[in-house]
């Protein structure tokens, strides 16, 4: 089944997901389905048009080897080049077409189409968002691929993706998901069983044993998790930690309830930002209406960077208002090409920032402002969380990506601040 929802195209055969991320229990067979995934698309490389490049990128390399190394005997037996160097194994078609095996930080300046990251809970998102994202730009039908079982100490990297793909905010995603629901009953067996590829007495047995030491509060050492039962979830029922928790209802409940765009659409506010792995690009705007509208403008990935410099020098000078970007945040990288487009761009730093966050969330709560029911804005505000600082809270990112949700909470800083600026617009 995953294979054939990956392997979904359009009328003219081209694949219509471009990332797919996949995530289930262990021992579910997800070595044999990466080997046969490359080794499918380096055999029928004429369905793309062009040469086959995939890339295998693994955290531990060693465990690489073992996903690569089932492919070595059937390659040879079809006249295929093997190469076995260790950090560097490659499999080679007579016509040129390869599926290598690479570390995260070797995975930079290839033309890759397909590109597979295993146990990617533990590699590093600048690795990939860096270095294999660009690699796929240009190619006929690129697929990433990102596989992992869940882990209490996973990176950014999964957790964001995940979510985001839950919250269906990227139509090019596709989500593989097998595992028990975080409101799951963890004490029925039932449960443990519909978590598993495979079902044994043994596996209940270890199972059962694993999950009275966890309610005893014994943690296994692996985890370093100060809650045993979560990471006895992750490793046993595939339950993702960032799932068991997500946002906590920054705004009223109230919050889905949006207004229309208005017909005209006077910008008197623009925020941007990034989400914390750079991957996403979002410009939120204050427009002006009865009550000052929050709008979604654009969310692209840093792939279109130069599209959404262009888009947000020619709004600002549509309507002559500053562009507000929160200098210490995710979005820093964004400023020199900016200011290079000419962008005149209102600098806050962390202390804004924590005001614009509690501003937002008391002009919603008063009805002082209106909202627009955009997809990619009530995905943020359902990831979003707070966090401490100091005597004072700030949206917290680890819920998932929040850019739009900080990029409306700038513009409406912008607004509430700059009012000489904004004053001729209204």
């Amino acid at each position: 089944m995953a294979l054939t929802r990956q392997l979904e195209h359009d009328a003219d055969g081209a694949l219509v997901w471009r990332e797919v991320v996949e995530s289930g229990p262990r021992r579910i067979g997800k070595s044999v389905r990466l080997r046969v995934s490359a080794l499918w698309r380096l055999a029928h490389a004429e369905r793309f048009g062009e040469p086959q490049l995939a890339m295998l990128v693994s955290k531990d390399l060693a465990v690489g080897k073992e996903i690569h190394r089932g492919a070595w005997r059937w390659s040879e037996s079809r006249g295929w080049r093997v190469i076995r160097l260790n950090g560097g194994q490659e499999i080679e078609t007579p016509d040129g077409d390869r599926w290598l095996l690479r570390a995260p930080n070797a995975a930079y300046g290839y033309d890759v189409g397909y590109g597979q990251v295993d146990e990617s809970w533990d590699v590093d998102p600048q690795a990939i968002t860096d270095g294999l994202e660009p690699a796929l730009l240009e190619r006929c039908s690129p697929q990433l691929h990102l596989t992992s079982t869940a882990h209490v100490r996973a990176s950014s990297l999964m957790r964001r993706r995940l979510l985001t793909a839950l919250q269906a905010s990227d139509p090019n995603v596709l989500l593989l998901l097998w595992g028990a629901r975080p409101d799951a009953d963890y004490a029925s067996e039932s449960t443990w069983r519909a978590a598993s590829p495979h079902w044994s007495e043994a596996r209940r047995e270890l199972i059962a044993r694993k999950y009275a030491a966890a309610l005893a509060g014994q943690n296994e050492p692996e985890f370093d998790d100060p809650d045993p039962l979560r990471g006895w979830a992750a490793q046993y029922l595939n339950v993702w930690p960032a799932l068991m928790g997500g946002g906590t209802g920054i705004l009223p409940s109230w919050w889905d309830l949006g207004s229309d765009t208005p017909a005209v659409r006077v910008v008197t506010g623009l925020g941007v930002a990034a989400d914390v792995d750079q991957t996403w690009l979002s410009l939120g705007a204050v427009i002006s209406s009865d009550r000052p509208h929050l709008g979604s403008v654009l969310r692209v990935r840093v792939g279109e960077l130069d599209r959404f410099v262009s888009e947000v020098a020619r709004i600002q000078a549509e309507h002559g208002v500053p562009v507000v970007i929160d200098e210490g945040g995710p979005a820093d990288f964004l400023i020199r090409p900016l200011e290079d487009a000419a962008v005149r761009l209102q600098r806050v730093k962390l202390n804004e920032f924590i005001d614009a966050s509690a501003r937002m969330v008391q002009m919603v709560d008063a009805g002082e402002v209106e909202h627009g029911n955009y997809d990619d804005l009530n995905a943020a505000v359902l990831a979003a969380g707070w966090r401490k600082v100091g005597d004072r809270r700030v949206f917290a990112r680890r819920g998932g990506d929040i850019s739009m949700l900080e990029a409306v909470a700038l513009a409406l800083w912008g607004w509430a601040t700059c009012g000489d600026v904004l004053q001729a617009v209204w």
